[in-house]
């Protein structure tokens, strides 16, 4: 006998999670994330502690920046 069912998956896009945050904090991880993209993207744990130990010049992000994005 052929059994039916319905599953059902939700999504969280990025139009959901932005208004989690302030604008400052949404601007502020969308500029982490680009940095990321831009230094040809580390890992997420890489980027961390690159920002945490500054080595990255003039890096305005954050730990928190960098989780948001």
């Amino acid at each position: 006998m052929l059994k039916m069912t319905w599953d059902k998956y939700f999504f969280n896009t990025v139009d959901n999670n932005k208004f989690k945050y302030t604008i400052k904090e949404y601007a502020d991880a969308v500029g982490a994330h680009t940095l990321q993209d831009i230094i040809e993207g580390p890992s997420t744990a890489d980027f961390i502690k690159y920002t945490e130990r500054c080595m990255i010049p003039n890096c305005p992000n954050t730990k928190a920046d960098i989780l948001k994005a």
